[in-house]
């Protein structure tokens, strides 16, 4: 399996960036806390055209929180989509509740996404 990185840099120094994403796909629904064991930081996605995967968020973040090193507000990111059955506040509620940021992107504007990963680097880094 092929698990991508990205590297960045923030000041001086260089961060590698292990991008997993676990919740949809069989396997990873049974090896998610390994891969989640040792995190420093999460970005939480949905579709904002499901609200199913919205309400599972929550359940992924507490999962998730278990296992992580380092307690770094979680992105709770918007897919942004034609058809909306979330609303903006709502993913600020729900980013509120976990302690955590909201961000609306679209997934193929790579500049957003990057944005996204830079402010968890420096979050990760200032910790």
């Amino acid at each position: 399996m092929d698990i991508p990185t990205k590297k960045t840099t923030i000041g001086t120094l260089q961060v590698k960036l292990i991008i997993v994403i676990t919740a949809g796909e069989e396997f990873f629904r049974q090896n998610r806390s390994n891969y989640h064991r040792g995190s420093s930081a999460g970005i939480f996605l949905f579709g904002k055209d499901d609200r199913e995967a919205y309400q599972k968020v929550k359940d992924f973040y507490n999962e998730f929180k278990q296992k992580v090193i380092i307690q770094v507000p979680p992105a709770i990111v918007g897919k942004i989509t034609e058809r909306k059955e979330v609303t903006r506040e709502e993913g600020e509620q729900l980013a509120k509740e976990l302690n955590g940021q909201y961000f609306e992107a679209q997934i193929a504007d790579k500049t957003q996404i990057e944005h996204i990963l830079r402010i968890l680097s420096k979050q990760v880094i200032s910790s």
